[in-house]
C-alpha cells in the first residue's frame, strides 16, 4: 500500500519539477513574442512616418489604430498563453493517463497481493488446524502410551509376584516332599519293626504250642 502511494507522490513531484523547469522558457518566449510584436509595431510606425508627403491624417496614428494594435498584441499573447495552457493540459493529461495506468496497475498488484495474502492466511489457518489435530493426536497417543506403560508395569509386578509365589510354593513343595519321604521312611521302619515283633510273637506262640503238645 505504501509503495504505490510513494510511487504516485514521486511522479507528481517529477511533474512539478518539469513544470518549474520549463516555466521560465515559456515566460521568456512570451516576453520575446511580446517584444517582437512591439518592435514590429514600432517599425511599422517608423516606416509610416518616413513616407513622402504624408498627410497629417496618415502620419499620425489614430487612437483607433493604437487600440487595434494593442488588441492584436493582446490577442497574440492570449493565443500564446492558450497554446502554453493547451500544451500544459496535454502534458497533464499524459501524466494523468500515466498516473491512472500506474494506479490501475498498482490496484491490480494490490488485488494480487491481497489474494496471495488471503491464500497464505488460509494456508496458515489450515496448517494451524492440522498442527492442532496432530498435537491432540500426539497427546492422546502419549496418554495411551502412559497407560500401556502402567499396564506393563502392573503385569511385570504380577509376573514378579507370581515368580516369588512360585518360588515359595516350590520351596514348600520340596519341603513337603522331603517331609513326606521322611514320614514314609519312618512308617516303613515302624512297619518293619512291627512285623518283626509280630513274627517274634508268632514264633514264641508256636514254640509254646509245640511244648504243650508234647
Amino acid at each position: 500500500m505504501t509503495s504505490w502511494r510513494d510511487d504516485i507522490l514521486q511522479k507528481l513531484e517529477v511533474r512539478d519539477q518539469l513544470e518549474r523547469q520549463d516555466s521560465p522558457y515559456f515566460e521568456a518566449f512570451a516576453q520575446l513574442t511580446q517584444q517582437l510584436q512591439t518592435q514590429k509595431l514600432i517599425a511599422e510606425q517608423s516606416k509610416s512616418s518616413s513616407s513622402p508627403s504624408p498627410s497629417p491624417s496618415l502620419t499620425t496614428e489614430s487612437p483607433k489604430q493604437k487600440h487595434k494594435d494593442l488588441k492584436h498584441v493582446t490577442l497574440v499573447n492570449a493565443q500564446l498563453e492558450s497554446s502554453i495552457i493547451q500544451r500544459e493540459n496535454q502534458q497533464l493529461e499524459l501524466e494523468n493517463s500515466d498516473l491512472i495506468g500506474s494506479l490501475n496497475q498498482s490496484a491490480i498488484n494490490l488485488e494480487k497481493l491481497e489474494a496471495a495474502l488471503a491464500a497464505e492466511k488460509k494456508s496458515k489457518k489450515d496448517l494451524e488446524a492440522k498442527v492442532n489435530r496432530l498435537s491432540t493426536r500426539i497427546e492422546t497417543l502419549g496418554l495411551q502410551l502412559k497407560e500401556k506403560n502402567k499396564s506393563i508395569e502392573i503385569i511385570n509386578e504380577e509376573i514378579l509376584s507370581g515368580k516369588i509365589q512360585n518360588n515359595v510354593l516350590q520351596s514348600k513343595v520340596e519341603e513337603l516332599t522331603k517331609q513326606n519321604e521322611e514320614l514314609i521312611n519312618r512308617w516303613m521302619e515302624r512297619a518293619k519293626t512291627d512285623a518283626e515283633k509280630m513274627n517274634d510273637a508268632n514264633a514264641f506262640l508256636e514254640s509254646i504250642s509245640r511244648e504243650k503238645s508234647q
